[in-house]
């Protein structure tokens, strides 16, 4: 990524360029690059390789993309409580996106 800086609205373009729909999470890609964590279960994962690919060469950055299974980033039985309501978070270090830091993170 360098002196690159990407926002949400091109990370959401990325994804659209993959067909993800869904719950998603993303961060830096050591040393450089972009990984993404998308729920999978309306993937379609015949041309996902080469679509990334795709992207990587229109972006000038490697991608790496982890597909989870739905539920993965919220817990569906949190919803029928009552709790804490937040934002959704999409954004993590990479040392959190080793931790798995995303799973169960989302308050809706």
């Amino acid at each position: 990524m360098g002196d690159r800086i990407f926002d949400l609205w091109d990370l959401e373009e990325i994804l659209e360029g993959i067909s993800a729909r869904g719950l998603w999470a993303a961060g830096p890609l050591e040393p450089w690059g972009l990984q993404f964590v998308v729920e999978s279960d309306q993937l379609d994962h015949n041309s996902l390789g080469e679509r990334i690919g795709v992207l990587e060469k229109q972006l000038q950055i490697p991608l790496q993309f982890t597909l989870v299974p739905p539920g993965t980033f919220y817990d569906s039985e949190e919803l029928l409580g009552i709790g804490e309501v937040g934002k959704p978070r999409y954004i993590f270090s990479a040392e959190e996106l080793k931790m798995k830091a995303y799973e169960k993170s989302l308050r809706l």
